[in-house]
């Protein structure tokens, strides 16, 4: 019965392929589940994976506080994706060195200077890939003089190259848009230019009503 309901299951599915409903690789899978391929357990890394990326997060924390651009890059797979907290979204290291160039050294650059401190919160490999998590105690002044302490969360995904070199294939930094620094700092803002104008209006109707009275 197991051969009768088998041999049926591969007959229709030779069906859909022949009405393009489905693609040979999906026929073979499913004719034989032992040979498609499987994704890696998750594991804790040996002890040379965690130390080599423990060395690439320190390396890229000095490069980047020192304004290093050329050394930070270095450390991105030539195909890295990062995502800012602005949502902009670089491709590749000569993205991030333009980014970096526009947003701090360039002459209409918001930040004046920026610093961050990750913390590792989770790490989970998977064979040649890693995944990482945590906060970055990120820290910006901008040219107005705005002093903003963050605590974005970032994400990391990570490879290890042909040579046993890990480098940073994707980077995901984000903020809470309900409380930050920024968000504090406009509601001040709002707040302060409100009463402002509510003051302002209130003595120029009580100016009208007081001529109007007279008159």
């Amino acid at each position: 019965m197991q051969r009768i309901t088998g041999f049926g299951t591969i007959l229709i599915l030779c069906l859909m392929a022949s009405l393009g409903l489905l693609s040979r690789a999906a026929i073979r899978d499913q004719a034989n589940p032992q040979a498609s391929p499987s994704a890696p357990a998750a594991s804790s890394g040996t002890d040379q994976d965690v130390q080599g990326l423990n060395a690439l997060r320190q390396g890229m924390v000095e490069a980047f506080n020192k304004g290093d651009i050329d050394s930070l890059i270095g450390y991105l797979s030539p195909s890295a994706v990062v995502i800012w907290q602005s949502g902009e979204v670089n491709q590749g290291p000569e993205a991030v060195r333009q980014y970096y160039k526009r947003m701090i050294q360039g002459p209409d650059s918001v930040v004046k200077s920026v610093s961050f401190s990750p913390v590792v919160e989770g790490r989970h490999f998977y064979g040649n890939t890693a995944v990482s998590y945590g906060s970055l105690n990120d820290h910006l002044i901008l040219r107005d003089g705005s002093d903003l302490p963050f605590n974005s969360r970032w994400s990391a995904t990570l490879e290890k190259d042909s040579s046993g070199r890990w480098v940073l294939t994707c980077f995901h930094v984000s903020a809470n848009i309900f409380e930050n620094p920024v968000t504090n700092m406009v509601a001040r803002r709002v707040g302060l230019w409100s009463g402002i104008g509510g003051f302002v209006g209130g003595f120029i109707i009580g100016g009208l009503i007081l001529r109007r009275r007279r008159t």
